[in-house]
């Protein structure tokens, strides 16, 4: 459950991004997107919510992920012409400011993202490149793959999650990188708040899902995280599996 005043959760969230980031790190995790706000947050949320959270990005993002000291990797995933131009503006100078770091670790803000409009706009890009391309309707009809389709999605060249944590009780995706998880493992938490979702996250690695499907930390690649409502809402990319499903 979130916190009454989803500004706070907000604030709560941005304070605590690089202790979030540096236990994933920890635990082996190479990759972490972190999921700001979806298209329907800023055309259904409250206007002074979402000023506040677009505000609360153009500040948090240049201090904590991309200062000089950092060793992530930025990249954003979403819509950016529905943000504030100031908004827009910080996050890609942001990016532009980390695209050299060769640390291996990589975060990605999924802000203005929808995981349908993500699928549409692949789609969408698919079809002006073969066109160019001089590419039939009738030849791409034949010859079309997922993996083509894929390659125009924000996340390319990321893992797929294995899992998928909502500690907000909630049993559902949000439209969250619907296309990257048609095969993930859903763990449902009903706990908001950093410690509860990394002792449940630990467990997950060190345990497995019911006991059934055990993981190693060396191998765990993306932890995802929603924190729009102040709670946590993650997905773990590819970990190495010591057991099968029974």
């Amino acid at each position: 459950m979130g916190l009454a005043d989803v500004s706070l959760g907000h604030q709560r969230c941005a304070e605590h991004i690089d202790e979030v980031l540096s236990w994933r790190a920890e635990s082996g995790i190479t990759h972490v997107t972190i999921f700001v706000a979806s298209i329907d947050n800023l055309s259904k949320r409250a206007p002074t919510e979402i000023d506040f959270l677009m505000r609360l990005a153009e500040r948090v993002t240049p201090e904590r992920l991309a200062a000089p000291s950092g060793r992530w990797q930025l990249h954003l995933a979403g819509r950016l012409d529905l943000l504030a131009d100031s908004t827009a503006r910080a996050l890609k100078q942001a990016e532009e400011a980390t695209r050299d770091r060769a640390t291996g670790s990589h975060v990605t803000l999924a802000i203005g993202y929808g995981g349908r409009a993500e699928i549409a706009g692949a789609v969408h890009s698919l079809l002006h490149e073969e066109a160019r391309a001089g590419t039939t309707a009738g030849l791409l009809a034949r010859t079309l793959t997922d993996a083509d389709i894929a390659r125009h999605l924000y996340t390319t060249g990321q893992p797929d999650p294995d899992l998928v944590i909502r500690t907000s009780g909630e049993q559902r995706l949000s439209d969250f990188l619907i296309w990257q998880t048609a095969s993930s493992e859903l763990l449902v938490h009903d706990r908001g708040g950093k410690d509860s979702a990394s002792g449940m996250f630990e467990a997950y690695l060190t345990e497995g899902s019911g006991g059934s499907t055990r993981f190693v930390t060396d191998k765990a690649s993306e932890l995802v995280g929603d924190t729009f409502d102040g709670t946590n809402y993650s997905s773990i990319h590819r970990l190495q599996r010591l057991g099968h499903r029974r």
